[in-house]
């Protein structure tokens, strides 16, 4: 993706990431996600967003499902650590707990019931 150069730009790029996000592009807008990092590392909201679509290709490629998993874990495990430095009194942990995306293979795996602190029923 070209470099962002306004905020008119920058609200452009995001629309953009959220349609192809919609549209199933999900390869496409983790790299995005993952490019916006790099200027941002701090930004919790881009983390979770990019953890949610890995989850998303967890289920859509199944040969490669525990990867993506791993990858989606890792990111929402960095998104929970930013919130928790961060003074802006958001819980990440809520968060990810009441979010209805996360499939069940992914919320059966013991690293996302450590990271939620939540023994999930079977």
């Amino acid at each position: 993706m070209r470099d962002l150069e306004s905020a008119d730009d920058q609200n452009v790029e995001q629309d953009v990431t959220a349609t192809k996000d919609l549209l199933g592009l999900a390869s496409v807008v983790v790299e995005t996600y993952t490019q916006h990092l790099k200027s941002a590392p701090l930004d919790i909201v881009t983390r979770k967003k990019r953890g949610w679509n890995y989850a998303e290709l967890a289920t859509a490629n199944l040969q490669q499902r525990t990867g993506y998993e791993d990858r989606a874990i890792a990111f929402l495990e960095r998104a929970v650590t930013l919130a928790k430095l961060s003074s802006n009194g958001i819980d990440e942990v809520e968060l990810i707990r009441g979010e209805k995306a996360f499939r069940r293979s992914l919320r059966m795996r013991p690293e996302f019931r450590n990271l939620l602190g939540k023994i999930y029923e079977q």
